[in-house]
Formats: structure tokens, C-alpha cells, sequence
């Protein structure tokens, strides 16, 4: 299946889930406006690339080499290269440099040299469509292992200290990501038994390490990934799609000690 097709296909998709915790009103308005790539996003993606199918960058991606867009000239020639570039994505040069550093970094270390080569080997983003709930979703795991092992290659412009990065996990909401890719493959008859992140830093010295998520942190995000969509069901029911609501307010920790 081309990118686009599963883009485009009406299933929901993780990415669009998760916005339930903010709001309905979040979820309603992605659904609605699909978000442009970002910088970020093109990086990632290159690098996912380069990590796991390097035989696909011809024919995905155009290196804008020896065009400098600070200048009028060098904007003007990015532009155009764009407009030429028959679906491919145009990667600024610093931005191809940066990918091939982040891709070095990883194959240099013993740890995610080893996962990075499970996961050439293994099913590498094969989409899954699955209903849960009553609800159709889609989902494409970067790499799905032969013992059911899923490894997911992130980058993070953070530091990848793991106190501060677990923190992270949460926050950015991989853990209910891996629980959902987790139910669309025992849907689809598959077996299922870690999520793997392996991560790189886009900054010297791209900094990389493993993070695993077992069975007890899927099973507690699992949860979440049910409410929402019965949020989602029962906001497809009523046709409403609501903001925060009434938030009782209570007096926070901190302000109770300053107080004192």
C-alpha cells in the first residue's frame, strides 16, 4: 500500500486517537486538518529511512544539495526543486547530514546495532487495519520481529537521560501507541511480546539508547487507548465533539506549602 493511500485511507490511526486526551474538540479538529510535515517530521522520516529501507531513499527522497535557502536565490531553488519533485520529499543538505550522523550514531553502538539489525530483518511497516470497539483503526509499526517483538526507531532533539526520557514516553503518549499497535496485531493474528524504542538525539553527539515497554505498561496504557475510543463512539453518537468541560479547581501541593 502507497503512503498515501493509507493516509488517506478513513480508519483511525493512533496519531489522531491520542489527541482524545487533550479534547474531543482536539481529536475533531485533526480529523478535520490533517497537519502539514514539518521539518521534524521530514528528519524522522528520513532517518526511518535511512535506518531500516536504505534502498528506498532514490526513490523517496531528492538531496537539495549545494542550495543555500538563507539567501533569495537558494529559497527560490528549494521552491522549485519542490515543485518538480513528482511526490518525492526534498531534504535540505544539513538535514541529510544530520540523518546520516543520527544513522552512524546508532550502527557505532552495540545495543541498538543489534535491534537496528532485528529490525531489517523483520516486517517493516506493514499497515494493519483491525475494528476494536466497534471502531475501524489503522496503524504501521516501523518493524514487527518473527517473536513478536516491535521496534520503533525515534529520534528526540531532547536529552536521552533515561529518568528524563520516560517522562518523555508519556508524555508524547509512545506507550499508548505501542499498546495500540499492540492490539491491531493480535487482531490480525500476529504475536505479540515488547516494544522496543530505539532512539538517537539529532544533536552532537547523538547521543542513543534502548527503552523496552513489557506486558505491565501496555497492559495500564491499554486501558487508556479503550476509554478514548468509547469517548470517541459515544462524541460520534451525540455529534458533539466538547472542549474541557467544567474543571473544579482544587489548591495545588505547591501552592498549599508557599501559603504556609
Amino acid at each position: 500500500m502507497q503512503e498515501r493511500e493509507y493516509r488517506s485511507h478513513p480508519s483511525i490511526s493512533h496519531s489522531m486517537l491520542k489527541e482524545m486526551a487533550k479534547s474531543p474538540a482536539h481529536f475533531r479538529y485533526a480529523a478535520d486538518n490533517p497537519p502539514e510535515e514539518t521539518e521534524d517530521m521530514l528528519r524522522g522520516t528520513l532517518i526511518h529511512a535511512m535506518a531500516l529501507e536504505p534502498q528506498s531513499l532514490e526513490e523517496r527522497f531528492i538531496r537539495a544539495e549545494s542550495i543555500d535557502r538563507r539567501t533569495k536565490a537558494g529559497k527560490e531553488a528549494f521552491a522549485a526543486l519542490q515543485q518538480s519533485s513528482e511526490g518525492k520529499s526534498v531534504v535540505p543538505q544539513s538535514m541529510w547530514r544530520t540523518a546520516e550522523r543520527c544513522v552512524e550514531a546508532l550502527e557505532r553502538d552495540v545495543e541498538t546495532a543489534m535491534w537496528l539489525s532485528e529490525a531489517r530483518g523483520g516486517s517493516i511497516e506493514v499497515p494493519l487495519f483491525w475494528s476494536r470497539q466497534g471502531v475501524d483503526c489503522k496503524g504501521r509499526p516501523d518493524s514487527v520481529l518473527a517473536d513478536g517483538t516491535v521496534v520503533d526507531i525515534k529520534t528526540t532533539a531532547m536529552t536521552l537521560t533515561p529518568g528524563l526520557f520516560v517522562n518523555e514516553i508519556f508524555r508524547r503518549c509512545y506507550h499508548t501507541q505501542a499498546a495500540f499497535y499492540r492490539s491491531g496485531i493480535l487482531a490480525n493474528g500476529g504475536e505479540w511480546r515488547s516494544h522496543v524504542l530505539v532512539c538517537v538525539e539529532t544533536k552532537p553527539p547523538y547521543a542513543v539508547a534502548v527503552f523496552r515497554m513489557g506486558p505491565q505498561v501496555i497492559g495500564t496504557s491499554d486501558a487508556k487507548i479503550s476509554q478514548w475510543i468509547d469517548l470517541y463512539r459515544a462524541c460520534c453518537d451525540r455529534n458533539e465533539w466538547p472542549g474541557y468541560g467544567l474543571v473544579e479547581v482544587s489548591t495545588p501541593k505547591w501552592a498549599m506549602e508557599e501559603a504556609v
